[in-house]
């Protein structure tokens, strides 16, 4: 049985995480650097350094780090669009306000049109902007309290809901 030294199963390791951690080791072999001494281990060996370093908790720990660069990643991606949409609002506004002053009121519906659509474009971004980058900032304990609370009361308001429609029908029914 042939010995492999820390840095060839290090090697293994990263053969097989970046094949995507298949079960079948078949896969990996065929993609294996041979080892200094020219040997390729075997599936029994490669699950055995699966086993014995820990590749899975490794990986998941890897893939954790991985998803939550994404994550963030995604968050600012989002918050980069929101700047934008609120900077659009904002000159979409401006020009409103230009439109409005120098032609009045009378001949100018589009302009207050727009400043009211960009006013409101405006509060919205706002508030999913800063909602999003809260989020971003919470612990996953913190981030999963805050969406159990809104659940819960999403769910007691939509049971409100169902309780008025309940009466309701049952005040129409007698009627």
């Amino acid at each position: 049985m042939a010995e492999y030294s820390e840095d060839y199963i290090n090697t293994c390791f990263t053969v097989w995480y970046s094949a995507g951690q298949p079960t079948n080791m078949n896969l990996v072999i065929e993609k294996m650097p041979s080892s200094v001494d020219g040997n390729v281990p075997s599936k029994a060996t490669l699950a055995r350094f699966r086993s014995e370093y820990g590749w899975d908790e490794r990986a998941d720990a890897l893939n954790t780090k991985a998803i939550e660069r994404v994550d963030g990643d995604l968050v600012e991606s989002k918050v980069n669009l929101l700047r934008k949409q609120f900077k659009d609002a904002v000159e979409v506004g401006q020009k409103a306000i230009e439109q409005i002053l120098s032609d009045g009121f009378d001949s100018s519906s589009s302009a207050v049109s727009a400043l009211k659509w960009a006013t409101e474009e405006q509060r919205a971004v706002i508030g999913v902007s800063e909602m999003l980058v809260k989020i971003s900032k919470m612990a996953d304990d913190e981030a999963l309290s805050r969406y159990n609370k809104l659940t819960q009361r999403k769910n007691s308001v939509d049971a409100e809901i169902m309780s008025e429609e309940d009466d309701n029908a049952e005040t129409s029914e007698q009627g």
